[in-house]
């Protein structure tokens, strides 16, 4: 009898191991469906408002196409975001190759403190700001997830939209989304 018991036992033992392997394979689906990266729900072509951010030092201004009538690189990251981190390595560079052709801002999701902690524990070469109100701009720009690199032209219009850390394929597509940059690594 006792080893019908055992027997009773260790089979319910395996069904249930069974279940939970099945369970787990499942969520394991899920999840990596979830950490793909979404597509960008900006479009090429789509005009951005006027963003207001905030420098470090508090002060309040409006990114607004035509004023620098330029080009604009945003940076969108968040100060604990280990692929932000991952993706300095590649702003840094784009903005030593962009800066005379367009203003590359960088625009942190987190408070002032965390952010300007961040900056200069990195020592990033180009602006960061922060989101006056970040509901409005991750909204105006489609932040679902960071890092995210927007191309704007002066106009405010869309040029380029690329999620996630930067491949040296998206940096390349960045260069040559700027004209002068472009024609300078043509030749």
């Amino acid at each position: 009898m006792n080893g019908r018991v055992y027997a009773i036992v260790l089979h319910a033992f395996i069904v249930l191991l069974a279940g939970q392997s099945l369970f787990l394979a499942h969520q394991n689906r899920e999840l990596r469906a979830a950490m793909a990266p979404p597509p960008p729900s900006l479009e090429v072509g789509q005009t951005v408002p006027p963003l207001t951010v905030q420098s470090l030092e508090g002060v309040e201004r409006a990114l607004a196409p035509a004023d620098p009538a330029r080009d604009r690189l945003l940076l969108v990251f968040t100060t604990t975001c280990q692929a932000c981190a991952r993706n300095q390595t590649a702003w840094q560079a784009l903005h030593e190759a962009i800066v005379d052709d367009a203003e590359v801002v960088g625009i942190s999701l987190d408070d002032r403190s965390a952010t300007a902690t961040y900056q200069q524990a990195r020592a990033l070469p180009f602006d960061v700001m922060m989101p006056v109100e970040r509901a409005a701009l991750t909204d105006a720009l489609g932040v679902t997830r960071v890092p995210l690199t927007v191309h704007l032209d002066a106009d405010g219009r869309v040029r380029g939209v690329w999620s996630g850390v930067l491949s040296e394929k998206a940096q390349s597509e960045i260069r040559a989304s700027f004209p002068s940059v472009g024609e300078l690594a043509a030749s």
